[in-house]
């Protein structure tokens, strides 16, 4: 990863709080703030242990960045609903940054399991924070997206007509699962599959994205990223069943805590012949 400056960093934290003061809803009574709010690919996220993290994906709004903004750090409530934020960690695009808490501005907020009102003062000047769709345990999982400009990683190269995607549940319980089709020109004798996970690394109290490997579910399943990248599928020849393979990526999984979280497939003979062909495509955004 590439440092990013202070100003930098200030200028993208800028850009997401500009983008998202145009979204305007109604207050609501409050009911508490841990949660995830979503709308018009913004995420924002308040979680119990302190930390909140913003994230856009949208080629305009964070077209600076490649369609991928993301800034996080801690908070505090008090009474009479009120709230003081800061920022510590910053994503634009593939650069990451880590800085000494800056603080963002200190308020009020409203919250119920539809909305997100939030309106600050600070240094960098008033902001309000308008956002509905309280993502929780019960929140009905959305579409899949098609469209690789939301994603992170947005250069595979597997085409749309390769993947079929299911959803189903809900965040609490979440199911996925993918038809993939592999092409078999050129290829050799068996192949490897590989679903991988981009985690906001905001969520987590990291400066960067939190990458995870999904390996058969013998083997432990969800395993952090390491070289060489663990196989979800090792070893299938090719040539049958018209050169599908079903991909379970989650099933009945909660998920509620990890809104924003990216997943992919990919194949190749080795996860590192899979990367350098860019044989990959993102498949889910749970958003």
């Amino acid at each position: 990863m590439f440092g990013l400056s202070l100003g930098k960093l200030a200028r993208i934290a800028a850009q997401i709080f500009i983008a998202i003061s145009a979204l305007l809803s109604a207050p609501a009574p409050a009911q508490g703030l841990v949660g995830s709010w979503s709308e018009s690919g913004v995420l924002m996220s308040f979680q119990s242990d302190g930390r909140w993290a913003i994230t856009i994906s949208d080629p305009v709004n964070a077209a600076e960045c490649g369609g991928y903004v993301s800034v996080g750090g801690s908070y505090t409530t008090g009474s009479g609903n009120s709230i003081s934020i800061s920022f510590d960690t910053a994503t634009c695009g593939s650069e990451s940054a880590s800085i000494p808490p800056q603080f963002l501005g200190s308020g009020s907020y409203t919250s119920s399991a539809n909305s997100l009102v939030i309106h600050l003062q600070g240094p960098y000047g008033p902001f309000d924070f308008n956002l509905g769709g309280n993502v929780t345990r019960a929140t009905p999982l959305p579409p899949p997206q098609v469209a690789q400009s939301v994603y992170v990683a947005k250069d595979g190269k597997i085409p749309a007509t390769a993947v079929e995607v299911t959803r189903a549940g809900t965040f609490g319980e979440a199911t996925l699962k993918v038809n993939l089709t592999l092409s078999t020109t050129g290829f050799a004798a068996t192949y490897n599959v590989y679903v991988l996970a981009i985690v906001p690394g905001a969520l987590l109290g990291s400066p960067t994205p939190v990458i995870v490997a999904k390996k058969p579910k013998e083997l432990g399943g969800w395993g952090p990223l390491q070289s060489p990248i663990a196989a979800f599928l090792e070893n299938a020849a090719p040539g049958s069943a018209d050169n599908k393979v079903l991909v379970e990526i989650l099933t009945k999984d909660d998920i509620s805590t990890l809104a924003g979280t990216e997943f992919y497939v990919g194949y190749g003979t080795s996860g590192e012949e899979m990367v350098a062909a860019k044989r990959y495509r993102g498949v889910y955004k749970a958003q």
